[in-house]
């Protein structure tokens, strides 16, 4: 069962971002277990709270950073809003599609075949549809940019979980493969999902920890 990859003081790779609950990674294993949420996100989140905490206070004074948000924001200001007003190029279509594709494709039993034909429409909507798509020129209230930026982390979201499956060649816990029955005892450890610039690779640990460059 996936999640942000974080540290013991709940940090991710990403300098002053915290993950908590089921958000991080790690907590379950193999497999959710029931009544697991409310914990994890009382004792995990008061974690991340106070060690977000201690980061703050740790770093007044020190020079600007980076604004992290400068790329959400520079599509904002930049191509995305206002363009196209095609009906049939609304983001909500989209998302339809790979609501549908992730249920046929990527649900409870999974195959070689079906998994990596989601794999390759996912990552064309994300590098190629993605862009084609209508957006209002609306500044104070425009769901139609709240709809691509959802589907744009969606898109992501499902790529990641495809890429992870695809390279589990094995059933364990919540991930069944039909075409991988059994349990491989090798692949007991965990599979890292990241990005290398626009695109999205996949690793597994070396059995201490750490991934392989």
């Amino acid at each position: 069962m996936g999640g942000i990859q974080v540290n013991a003081k709940l940090e991710t790779s990403v300098a002053g971002l915290y993950a908590a609950g089921e958000a991080a990674g790690g907590a379950n294993g193999a497999n959710r277990l029931s009544g697991n949420a409310l914990p994890e996100a009382m004792v995990f989140g008061e974690c991340a709270g106070r060690f977000a905490a201690e980061y703050v206070a740790s770093t007044r004074g020190e020079p600007d950073r980076p604004n992290g948000a400068s790329f959400n924001l520079d599509e904002l200001n930049g191509p995305v809003l206002g363009r196209g007003t095609e009906p049939d190029a609304s983001p909500k279509i989209l998302t339809k599609e790979l609501k549908t594709l992730m249920w046929t494709n990527v649900g409870p039993f999974r195959d070689e075949e079906r998994l990596a034909s989601a794999l390759k429409r996912i990552r064309r909507m994300r590098q190629r549809d993605l862009d084609d798509l209508a957006v209002g020129d609306e500044t104070a209230f425009n769901p139609s940019l709240v709809e691509w930026f959802e589907l744009r982390n969606g898109l992501l979201a499902a790529e990641a979980v495809v890429l992870a499956a695809l390279g589990r060649k094995e059933s364990r816990g919540a991930h069944q493969r039909t075409d991988f029955v059994e349990t491989e005892p090798d692949l007991q450890r965990p599979q890292v999902i990241a990005l290398d610039g626009d695109d999205m690779v996949s690793a597994f640990d070396d059995h201490r920890g750490r991934v392989p460059a």
